[in-house]
């Protein structure tokens, strides 16, 4: 049975201008997250605890604004039947989050360092980071949300988690690559010079994603008649009818884990080039590149599987089998030549994990509470998921503060101890390992989106034509 509202299918250059958002947030997000507590620890000197704290304020902050920004954009709405639900936030947002990233790697600092400079560093710190947080926020809830209002057939799902999940990859890809290529050990303006390079690509990228963001007539013709209907439901109910559903609870802690492996893996990447490998700035890069090709290779394999198994719980515990083997071999990683082969096998297996909790699972869980609800409160949903995934810098940053801390770390050293060495291999693998572990059999004893439960909440969804 094919209702009208589903009768919509997207072309793939449009899935492609779509999956250009999906980039920015991977592109943007790699900048922002692999290299920048880096970048003040080790070449702008600022102390590490002062760092952590504010990681811990920006941390805060955004897992404050996500659900009462999601809240807004869904109930406080920018009403225009000619722009729709989500484009104007994406239109508003977009430019401003990147030019925070800017910022923050170009701080105002003289040759002479001070405790007057540190706090003066300290509040550009913290200014632009919150500045980051409020306008990727608004860019990421509202881009998250039109997914599963855009695409609402399981089989467009399957294709578009396939080309979405590609892109994306390539801009985390990029995101490593970039900085590697520019960045200097020692020279902070080569810093600003890579921020730069990176918001003029996120720029033309975001103009090219802009089509893909528009909302077809008939979607602004749903959501209109929507909003008429839509019950006056506070911030606090919504959450609380969000978080009494099991799938979406499951939804977010292992969305949690996999974000904090990804960010954590990232962000110890640049150390352990520098103080195990005993490489230049370029190695990252280059191990970059070797990401997003096993990354980019495996997806229509992935795609495969999706397609054959029908079932993204049995493909996504298949990805996750993978992912934690490939943790392993990084662990044991002591070269750069076997580094080789366990970052291809890392890029491989996290792009399967990746697309189906990001993309197809998440979608799922949505579905169901839209189903249950009768009303669609994605921008909600997702910021109540933003509040507590959020807090993955700060876990991160304080990890590694603690790590370095107790295993002897010396920013100003340029060969560090076994011991200090040890502490980057466990932030770059098994730390993340232990927690997709959890994760994993967390999702294994409690989600229960089965095919035929899904097919059941599509019918519903058609009756409540939403």
């Amino acid at each position: 049975m094919k209702n009208s509202n589903r009768e919509k299918n997207h072309g793939n250059l449009e899935i492609l201008s779509y999956g250009g958002g999906s980039f920015l947030q991977e592109f943007i997000g790699t900048v922002f997250g692999s290299w920048l507590f880096f970048f003040y620890e080790i070449e702008v000197g600022l102390d590490l605890w002062l760092l952590t704290l504010g990681y811990l304020i920006y941390a805060t902050w955004n897992s404050v604004n996500s659900p009462l920004l999601g809240y807004l954009t869904d109930k406080k709405r920018l009403k225009s039947a000619f722009l729709g639900r989500r484009f104007p936030w994406l239109l508003i947002s977009g430019v401003p989050w990147m030019l925070s990233l800017f910022f923050l790697y170009t701080p105002l600092l003289n040759e002479t360092s001070t405790e007057k400079q540190s706090i003066m560093i300290f509040i550009w710190f913290l200014l632009f980071i919150l500045s980051f947080s409020l306008f990727g926020t608004i860019f990421g809830i509202n881009y998250s949300a039109l997914y599963p209002d855009k695409f609402q057939e399981e089989e467009e799902r399957r294709v578009a988690s396939g080309i979405v999940g590609a892109i994306s990859f390539l801009g985390g890809g990029l995101g490593s690559l970039l900085p590697a290529l520019i960045i200097k050990y020692g020279d902070r303006n080569s810093y600003s010079k890579m921020a730069l390079i990176a918001i003029s690509i996120g720029i033309l990228v975001y103009i090219f994603s802009l089509p893909g963001f528009w909302e077809e007539k008939s979607m602004r013709q749903r959501n209109l008649k929507y909003q008429e209907k839509n019950p006056k439901i506070s911030f606090f109910h919504s959450m609380k009818i969000a978080l009494k559903h099991k799938n979406f609870v499951i939804f977010i802690i292992l969305f949690f884990f996999i974000q904090f492996s990804m960010v954590s893996v990232g962000a110890a990447f640049p150390y352990a080039v520098r103080y195990i490998f005993h490489k230049e700035a370029i190695y990252t890069a280059f191990l970059a590149m070797l990401y997003i090709l096993g990354a980019v290779l495996s997806l229509p394999l992935w795609m495969l599987i999706n397609k054959k198994l029908a079932d993204n719980k049995k493909s996504l515990i298949i990805a996750g089998l993978m992912v934690m083997s490939s943790q392993i071999a990084i662990f044991f990683t002591l070269t750069i030549s076997f580094a080789i082969f366990s970052v291809i096998f890392y890029g491989f297996s996290i792009a399967g994990f990746w697309t189906n909790i990001k993309l197809r699972i998440m979608g799922n869980v949505f579905d169901e509470i839209v189903a249950e609800t009768g009303f669609r409160d994605e921008s909600t949903n997702v910021g109540i998921s933003g509040f507590f995934i959020n807090f993955t810098t700060a876990l991160q940053s304080s990890i590694f503060a603690l790590v370095h801390k107790f295993t002897g770390f010396k920013s100003n050293a340029e060969v560090q101890t076994g011991l200090a060495q040890l502490g980057i291999r466990l932030t770059l693998s098994f730390i993340p390992l232990i927690f997709i572990l959890v994760g994993m059999i967390i999702f294994l004893k409690w989600y229960d989106l089965t095919p035929r439960k899904i097919e059941n909440i599509k019918l519903k969804l058609e009756q409540y034509e939403l």
